[in-house]
Formats: structure tokens, C-alpha cells, sequence
């Protein structure tokens, strides 16, 4: 049991890794896609975006509590309601709505 936390920590710290190197990378790339304007100032991507202000305030999720949603939290949308999960005004229902497929409410 012991030997099988310890893996599953390892593979959500090698999943960790992953996602910061895909930030990094979606942030370079953001960069590069938008038009250079004085027009053009709030371009950013909406996930990207949303997590920075979700860290800000303390809803952002955190993976290790809540391990049966950490693929879905990391791969794929949880949609609106993966803010929801942890800090002010989190809602209990929320790991549920995350789980369903297309979540996007």
C-alpha cells in the first residue's frame, strides 16, 4: 500500500512537471499569436487567465486534494466548476459537475 502511494506521488509530480512546461510553452506561444497593437491589450488565453486570477483569490485547485479528479484537472476542461473546488465560496458540488464528460457550466 505504501509502495503504491509512493508511485502515484511520483506520477503526479512527474505530471506536475509536464503542465509547467506546457504553461511555459503556452505562454511563449501566446506571446508570439497575438497582433502587437495599442488596440489590441487584453489578448490572453482564457485558461491561462483564469488560473492566474483563480491563484490570486485562492480557488485555484489544488491536484494532491483531490486525486480522482487530477487527470481530468490536468488533461482535460473541468469547466467552470474546477474554480469552484477549493477556497471562498467553494461549492460541494463541483467534483461531481468536474467529472461529467463536456463539462462546461
Amino acid at each position: 500500500m505504501m509502495m503504491m502511494m509512493m508511485m502515484m506521488m511520483m506520477m503526479m509530480m512527474m505530471m506536475m512537471v509536464v503542465v509547467v512546461v506546457v504553461v511555459v510553452g503556452e505562454m511563449k506561444a501566446s506571446e508570439e499569436r497575438w497582433y502587437h497593437s495599442a488596440r489590441h491589450t487584453i489578448q490572453r488565453d482564457p485558461v491561462i487567465y483564469n488560473d492566474e486570477i483563480a491563484t490570486m483569490i485562492g480557488a485555484k485547485p489544488h491536484i494532491l486534494s483531490h486525486p480522482s479528479l487530477a487527470f481530468r484537472l490536468l488533461l482535460g476542461s473541468g469547466g467552470a466548476a474546477q474554480w469552484r473546488l477549493d477556497g471562498p465560496n467553494k461549492w460541494e458540488g463541483a467534483a461531481e459537475q468536474v467529472r461529467l464528460p463536456n463539462s462546461s457550466s
